[in-house]
């Protein structure tokens, strides 16, 4: 057999075409939630329009010009330690599988890292729930192996009719009757057990009249973003052009926003979705929320008129995703929340050595912000 030739190289014009193509085959649809507008305007939104303007698209071809792999990141900017950096986080990879096995993803990885180099991005990051890869990671030797992010980033669920979960659940995967039994019961256990933490919890008392607004896109942000941001050692940026960008274009998906005000000053924000991707079963996802330091009361403000809007449109699921150990963790026990025990796995490579990569490193739980709104598959 003749040895098969492929040209990996950086995007050009007109490849989404077969991108979306290959994408849609090797994830058998994509992306999956609904949709208000076509599938390359969502690509073109994603990859093309971003706040960076930087396309790490890189894709491999074969000698006639089809597009048989293809690797996708999203470059974005990120307060880590005291500064603010140019980062970034890998999207989809996907190789079709007539290639698999020939070494596409190698190629396609050297090509990303000069990219990557290029830019003068100091970090490059993943999130993955794959198996494989986790262990390959974790499998290899200390000097190689990529560094893991501090704390485990835990997936919290909320669920009013665990029946009802557990019947769509099944659906998408093989249950045997003693695993779905063990569920059901390991759910109900975990309510009753969040149940008597919150009767043993006391709520945060407001501390002034606040005022919740619902918005369309983020006008004052800026102001907010500059009083927050160093409360964090690692948090993506929050201006406003970020947050339009990520929120507030159709192309990205339909979400919705509340802010909470007292005076005009800016104290917090909620994002929430609700993918219909299924009509006959809604799944809400409470996107991000984020308040001053020391403001939990309007975290919870925040919080209750956000699940207040999923119960009225029947979301029977809400998700939500933290890093563990940080303060709205147990602020979304008392509400309800159970521990999913998801874990997705973060792993990271860093391509400049800085003090500040030390700092987010060193970090607590409470200088960390990780949650949906940092996925791109939501």
């Amino acid at each position: 057999m003749s040895q098969k030739t492929f040209i990996t190289r950086p995007y050009r014009e007109g490849d989404e075409e077969q991108i979306i193509v290959l994408l849609e085959m090797v994830f058998g649809d994509w992306p999956r939630f609904d949709l208000e507008c076509t599938k390359k305007e969502h690509w073109t939104w994603k990859m093309k329009d971003t706040p960076t303007g930087i396309n790490p698209t890189v894709v491999t071809e074969t000698e006639e010009g089809d597009i048989i792999g293809v690797s996708q990141g999203i470059f974005k900017w990120a307060k880590i330690g005291d500064g603010v950096y140019l980062i970034r986080k890998g999207a989809e990879l996907a190789v079709h599988p007539d290639y698999r096995r020939m070494g596409i993803s190698s190629e396609a990885r050297k090509v990303r890292k000069e990219i990557t180099r290029r830019s003068n991005a100091v970090m490059t990051y993943n999130l993955t729930s794959n198996e494989i890869l986790i262990n390959r990671n974790k499998r290899k030797r200390a000097e190689e192996r990529s560094p893991e992010f501090p704390y485990p980033i835990k997936q919290l669920v909320k669920i009013e009719n665990i029946d009802e979960f557990m019947n769509y659940y099944e659906k998408g995967n093989k249950v045997s009757l003693f695993r779905s039994w063990s569920i059901r019961i390991g759910f109900r256990l975990l309510r009753f057990m969040n149940m008597v933490f919150g009767l043993l919890s006391s709520s945060f008392s407001k501390k002034e009249e606040v005022e919740l607004r619902r918005i369309d896109r983020f006008d004052d942000v800026d102001e907010f973003w500059d009083e927050i941001k160093n409360d964090y050692n690692w948090i993506s940026v929050k201006s406003k052009d970020v947050l339009n960008w990520r929120y507030c274009d159709i192309r990205g998906g339909s979400y919705d926003i509340w802010v909470a005000e007292q005076d005009q000053v800016l104290l917090g924000y909620v994002v929430t979705r609700i993918n219909r991707v299924e009509e006959s079963h809604p799944v809400g996802y409470l996107m991000e929320v984020l308040a001053q330091r020391g403001r939990e009361d309007v975290v919870e403000l925040l919080v209750n008129e956000a699940l207040s809007y999923f119960d009225e449109n029947n979301v029977n699921a809400v998700y939500f995703t933290v890093v563990g150990g940080h303060p709205y963790e147990k602020i979304m026990y008392k509400h309800g929340f159970l521990d999913s025990r998801i874990r997705p796995y973060i792993y990271y490579r860093v391509y400049r050595r800085l003090d500040d990569v030390d700092k987010f490193k060193n970090s607590s739980p409470d200088r960390l912000h990780y949650q949906f709104s940092e996925f791109d598959s939501i």
